[in-house]
């Protein structure tokens, strides 16, 4: 297979996109590893290369969707990286440039859409709707029949039992959310009550 150049931004995720791909015997280079790198790099110079963007989830996953239109538009060649122990029902539906890390249960009827990163041990269930960048903490859980609305982050160690949760949400107070939730509103680990972006 051919080598697959990583955009990073310095964070963690970088590494861990290499591990994975190193697991799968699959050779990567990592290209930038800030964001000073990614805004002056210049991305006609990559052509029809395979690449992938390990860029955290800082601002809702802004910054990584904006590099990734910047690479669509020029028509490269996007991949996911799925780590080979996460275990995917047959049915599931993927976008491109999803991060499917290592122990993650991902099951049947579920769509994913672009840009979408699901961390180590998360679980999602049946028929659940992931929209677009988005960021699945670590040994998170989304119950069945759950829509996660675009630009979200569900936080490491979160179980979602709710049945929508709309889009530029940020649920990274550990525990478990079973209200519908509303677009734009923030549990933080530090809040002592929500936030909510008007």
């Amino acid at each position: 297979m051919d080598k697959i150049l990583i955009f990073g931004d310095g964070s963690s995720t970088v590494q861990e996109v290499v591990d994975i791909l190193n697991d799968c015997k699959i050779s990567s280079e990592i290209l930038t590893t800030s964001h000073e790198e990614l805004r002056s790099f210049d991305f006609e110079a990559v052509g029809n290369k395979k690449v992938f963007f390990a860029i955290n989830h800082h601002y809702l996953n802004y910054l990584r969707s904006g590099y990734l239109y910047q690479s669509k538009i020029r028509k490269h060649n996007i991949v996911n990286v799925i780590h080979p122990s996460a275990m995917i029902a047959d049915d599931v539906s993927l976008g491109f440039n999803c991060l499917i890390s290592y122990s993650a249960q991902i099951k049947a009827k579920t769509k994913i859409h672009n840009n979408v990163f699901i961390n180590k041990a998360a679980n999602l269930g049946v028929n659940v709707t992931i929209h677009e960048n988005s960021w699945v903490g670590i040994d998170a859980k989304i119950t069945s029949n759950t829509t996660i609305g675009c630009h979200t982050i569900i936080g490491d160690n979160t179980i979602i039992e709710s049945h929508s949760v709309s889009s530029f949400c940020e649920l990274t107070k550990k525990g478990t959310y079973k209200d519908i939730i509303k677009d734009h509103v923030s549990f933080i680990e530090e809040a002592q009550n929500p936030i909510y972006f008007l």
